[in-house]
Protein backbone atom coordinates (compact mmCIF):
# COMPACT_ATOMS: atom_id res chain seq x y z
CA UNK A 1 0.00 0.00 0.00
CA UNK A 2 1.35 3.56 -0.72
CA UNK A 3 -0.46 6.59 -0.10
CA UNK A 4 -0.24 10.67 -0.59
CA UNK A 5 -1.64 13.63 0.52
CA UNK A 6 -3.39 16.61 -1.89
CA UNK A 7 -3.19 19.64 0.56
CA UNK A 8 -6.50 21.90 0.07
CA UNK A 9 -9.66 21.46 -1.55
CA UNK A 10 -9.56 19.72 -5.17
CA UNK A 11 -11.81 21.35 -7.67
CA UNK A 12 -15.76 19.87 -7.70
CA UNK A 13 -18.46 19.54 -10.44
CA UNK A 14 -19.96 22.78 -9.97
CA UNK A 15 -16.45 24.91 -9.77
CA UNK A 16 -15.43 22.68 -13.16
CA UNK A 17 -18.64 23.32 -15.14
CA UNK A 18 -18.26 27.13 -14.13
CA UNK A 19 -15.38 27.29 -15.68
CA UNK A 20 -16.12 25.34 -19.00
CA UNK A 21 -19.58 27.90 -19.16
CA UNK A 22 -17.27 31.21 -18.72
CA UNK A 23 -14.75 30.34 -20.98
CA UNK A 24 -13.84 28.34 -23.43
CA UNK A 25 -10.24 27.71 -22.17
CA UNK A 26 -10.61 27.99 -18.55
CA UNK A 27 -11.98 24.63 -17.65
CA UNK A 28 -8.79 22.93 -20.15
CA UNK A 29 -6.59 25.35 -17.72
CA UNK A 30 -8.17 24.18 -14.44
CA UNK A 31 -8.07 20.46 -15.32
CA UNK A 32 -4.00 21.09 -16.45
CA UNK A 33 -3.37 22.80 -13.33
CA UNK A 34 -4.71 20.24 -10.98
CA UNK A 35 -3.43 17.35 -13.00
CA UNK A 36 -0.24 18.89 -12.84
CA UNK A 37 -0.42 19.56 -8.78
CA UNK A 38 -1.23 15.98 -8.45
CA UNK A 39 1.69 14.74 -10.74
CA UNK A 40 4.56 16.46 -8.92
CA UNK A 41 2.78 15.81 -5.48
CA UNK A 42 3.05 12.01 -6.26
CA UNK A 43 6.64 12.76 -7.58
CA UNK A 44 7.39 14.45 -4.36
CA UNK A 45 5.84 11.60 -2.05
CA UNK A 46 7.90 9.26 -3.62
CA UNK A 47 5.31 7.05 -4.93
CA UNK A 48 6.38 4.14 -6.67
CA UNK A 49 4.65 2.77 -10.22
CA UNK A 50 1.79 0.36 -10.26
CA UNK A 51 1.88 -2.29 -12.73
CA UNK A 52 -1.14 -4.08 -11.80
CA UNK A 53 -4.51 -3.34 -11.55
CA UNK A 54 -5.24 -0.76 -9.32
CA UNK A 55 -7.63 -0.71 -6.06
CA UNK A 56 -7.63 3.13 -4.72
CA UNK A 57 -9.22 4.53 -1.67
CA UNK A 58 -10.12 8.26 -1.47
CA UNK A 59 -10.44 10.15 2.09
CA UNK A 60 -11.40 13.43 1.21
CA UNK A 61 -11.25 15.49 5.05
CA UNK A 62 -13.52 18.86 4.68
CA UNK A 63 -14.50 21.50 6.55
CA UNK A 64 -18.47 21.09 6.33
CA UNK A 65 -21.55 19.06 4.45
CA UNK A 66 -22.28 22.37 2.02
CA UNK A 67 -21.22 20.30 -1.04
CA UNK A 68 -22.89 16.93 -2.17
CA UNK A 69 -20.67 13.93 -2.26
CA UNK A 70 -20.98 13.47 -5.70
CA UNK A 71 -19.57 16.84 -6.39
CA UNK A 72 -16.81 16.78 -4.11
CA UNK A 73 -15.69 13.11 -5.64
CA UNK A 74 -14.87 15.03 -8.98
CA UNK A 75 -11.95 15.63 -8.11
CA UNK A 76 -11.10 12.30 -8.60
CA UNK A 77 -10.62 13.14 -12.44
CA UNK A 78 -7.79 15.59 -11.53
CA UNK A 79 -5.76 12.63 -9.24
CA UNK A 80 -6.39 9.99 -12.20
CA UNK A 81 -4.74 11.99 -14.70
CA UNK A 82 -2.16 13.32 -12.39
CA UNK A 83 -1.77 9.28 -11.45
CA UNK A 84 -1.43 8.57 -15.33
CA UNK A 85 0.45 11.88 -16.36
CA UNK A 86 3.52 10.81 -13.54
CA UNK A 87 3.62 7.39 -15.07
CA UNK A 88 2.68 5.81 -11.69
CA UNK A 89 -0.01 3.64 -14.00
CA UNK A 90 -0.38 3.11 -17.73
CA UNK A 91 -3.92 4.56 -17.97
CA UNK A 92 -6.62 4.67 -15.94
CA UNK A 93 -9.42 2.64 -17.84
CA UNK A 94 -11.09 -0.41 -16.70
CA UNK A 95 -7.96 -3.18 -17.18
CA UNK A 96 -5.98 -0.73 -15.09
CA UNK A 97 -8.74 0.76 -12.43
CA UNK A 98 -10.12 -2.37 -10.73
CA UNK A 99 -12.07 -0.34 -7.53
CA UNK A 100 -12.74 2.64 -6.31
CA UNK A 101 -14.19 3.90 -2.49
CA UNK A 102 -14.77 7.23 -1.14
CA UNK A 103 -14.16 8.11 2.44
CA UNK A 104 -15.14 11.65 3.77
CA UNK A 105 -14.42 12.97 6.72
CA UNK A 106 -15.66 16.44 8.19
CA UNK A 107 -13.20 18.55 10.38
CA UNK A 108 -14.85 21.90 11.11
CA UNK A 109 -13.99 25.28 9.52
CA UNK A 110 -11.35 25.83 11.74
CA UNK A 111 -9.23 23.35 10.14
CA UNK A 112 -7.68 22.57 7.05
CA UNK A 113 -8.76 20.38 4.17
CA UNK A 114 -7.29 17.91 1.91
CA UNK A 115 -7.50 14.47 -0.06
CA UNK A 116 -5.39 11.67 1.46
CA UNK A 117 -5.47 8.48 -1.41
CA UNK A 118 -4.65 5.16 -0.59
CA UNK A 119 -3.21 3.02 -3.60
CA UNK A 120 -3.45 -1.02 -3.26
Amino acid sequence: MQTFIIKGRLPDANTYINAERSNRYAAAKLKDNWTQIVKGEVQSQKIKKIDKPLKIFFQWVVKDKKRDKDNIMFGQKFVFDGLVEAGIIKNDGWNNVNKIDHDFIVVGKDEREYLKVYLL
